[in-house]
């Protein structure tokens, strides 16, 4: 029996490690992810692939979802045993993850995991908008105006007393 190497890395430290061999053993197969999971994924994905800026020739000819889907898919090659029902389910989430033809996706959202990454994705996108909003209104309280985003007047609340 060959003696098995545990190294604890984050998803980042595994894509940018070439020499990185994982192995699902047998008894871990099928497995399944919670949303935490998921999420700590898709965050570490996308810290890796656009760590500072997505200005670079790629990024503006291909896009994140096509670079994150290709990066997923060429390490999960790297993967043996790697299921290939997982491997298209987790490449139709990165592909359908902004929900609408209109909004980017190449695929509109068919499993419920894309569904919920969609979900995530957009909820994500407006709490950071209003974020913005409500910091751009410095120590203004009350109305700050429309917001095209929002699609809403957004409205500053102060604590009661």
């Amino acid at each position: 029996m060959s003696k098995l190497n545990i190294d604890q890395q984050t998803i980042k430290e595994f894509f940018s490690n070439k020499k990185s061999d994982f192995l699902i053993p047998d008894y871990q197969r099928p497995y399944a992810w919670e949303e935490p999971e998921c999420q700590t994924l898709w965050d570490d994905i996308f810290v890796f692939a656009f760590p500072e800026n997505d200005y670079t020739d790629d990024g503006q000819l291909l896009g994140h979802i096509v670079i994150g889907t290709m990066m997923v898919a060429d390490r999960i090659k790297e993967i043996p045993g790697f299921p290939a029902k997982t491997a298209a389910e987790l490449k139709h989430c990165i592909l359908a993850h902004h929900g609408e033809l209109e909004y980017g996706s190449p695929k509109k959202p068919a499993l419920l995991e894309a569904l919920a990454l969609n979900f995530a994705d957009n909820t994500d996108a407006k709490m950071e908008t209003m974020l913005e909003v409500l910091k751009s209104g410095g120590e203004n309280p009350g109305w700050l105006g429309y917001n095209r985003f929002l699609e809403t007047n957004v409205r500053k609340t102060t604590p009661t007393e």
